[in-house]
């Protein structure tokens, strides 16, 4: 009995040691596959990297208290495209880290533009941006002093950082109800407002990962939206993210306190300029409004312009305009940003309030 429990024993023994080869075998041929594969899509595929918007984007630590905040790469000069077809436009970064052809002493005198993706002019070339368009329509050069992937906080940063080296004309500030409204303290914490960002997501994050790193992924990503019927299947399952959809909830903080805290930070960043510099606000809506015009997110806008209003704060809203031309011809059919159109809706609205300032401004101060 003893050596008929070995003899099974040993081929029990066998059986695993044949099992783990093969499994050896079938990774390491499928990573050999891989590699192949990944490097075959590199030479075919050479642009591939300009889906990674990492590479003109950096985290820099602010002197001042100490809070991260995000500026571009000084020096960058490349293209940055969207693997649905969106767009693909070129981006430029100059020595200081902001999306401008001139050195930042270029910055005096001219109305800068303080803001996040939206006012950088994410998925639109730098002429088409709002601040752009309101610089050719009032003849007053402009300068672009935004960053993708900031708040209010950051913008307070991004200012510090230029008014070390030139003082503006006037200011306008392009602040995203979606995502630029919560309880601050810019010396200190961002008190958590779950209607100010989307859940974390651990697919988004790999997904992200891998458009930075794989050639082969984003070549799948493209041959797959290029599929209407497998797209609608993956979303189905939520392996890939239907476009337009509220993942926020406007139900944790209420809107007048969330609003009155932003418009006192906003004040911060008006007081940190000479006194006197025409300043402004220019909205830019929740996609949701325009939308279907979602009513938190109506209620939201309508408490911070009240509040900037109260605090004596000049407001450019464009919704108006933007809702009368309607949601699709404003907004990139999947991403969540403004297309040229809606650029240049809100550049036109931004013109007239520059022009506006101009107007009262003494002789001596009025050349550009």
């Amino acid at each position: 009995m003893n050596r008929e429990n070995r003899t099974i024993g040993d081929m029990s023994k066998k059986t695993v040691r044949h099992l783990l080869v093969n499994l050896t075998v079938l990774l390491v041929s499928t990573a050999v596959a891989v590699g192949a594969a990944e490097l075959a899509s590199r030479v075919s595929f050479p642009g591939w990297a300009e889906f990674d918007n990492s590479r003109f984007m950096q985290t820099v630590l602010d002197p001042h208290n100490s809070r991260p905040f995000a500026m571009g790469r000084p020096g960058f000069s490349g293209y940055f495209a969207q693997n649905d077809g969106d767009f693909r436009v070129r981006i430029d970064i100059n020595r200081s880290g902001f999306r401008n052809d001139a050195p930042v002493t270029a910055a005096e005198g001219r109305v800068w533009a303080i803001g996040d993706s939206f006012t950088f002019g994410w998925g639109v070339d730098a002429r088409d941006s709002f601040a752009s368009v309101a610089a050719r329509l009032a003849t007053s050069e402009t300068y672009n002093v935004a960053s993708p992937g900031t708040d209010v906080c950051g913008y307070q940063s991004l200012a510090r950082q230029l008014l070390s080296k030139a003082r503006p004309r006037a200011v306008v500030v392009g602040l995203v109800i979606e995502n630029d409204l919560a309880v601050y303290d810019c010396d200190g914490k961002v008190a958590e407002d779950p209607s100010a960002a989307a859940p974390s997501n651990r697919l988004v994050s790999v997904k992200l990962w891998l458009t930075g790193r794989s050639a082969l992924y984003n070549l799948i990503a493209i041959s797959i939206k290029k599929n209407p019927e497998l797209v609608r299947a993956l979303e189905a399952i939520g392996v890939v993210a239907v476009p337009h959809v509220d993942h926020r909830h406007l139900v944790s903080l209420d809107s007048h306190r969330v609003a009155a805290s932003t418009a006192d930070e906003i004040v911060r960043l008006r007081d940190m300029f000479p006194s006197g510099t025409p300043y402004a606000v220019l909205v830019i809506p929740s996609r949701f409004e325009l939308m279907n015009h979602d009513k938190p997110w109506v209620e939201r806008r309508k408490a911070i312009v009240r509040e900037l209003a109260g605090r004596g704060i000049d407001v450019i809203d464009p919704t108006d305009a933007l809702d009368s031309a309607g949601f699709q011809a404003v907004h990139f059919a999947h991403d969540g940003h403004w297309s040229r159109y809606g650029h240049e809706i809100a550049g036109q609205q931004m013109a007239v309030w520059i022009g506006r300032q101009i107007a009262t401004m003494p002789a001596a101060e009025k050349a550009p």
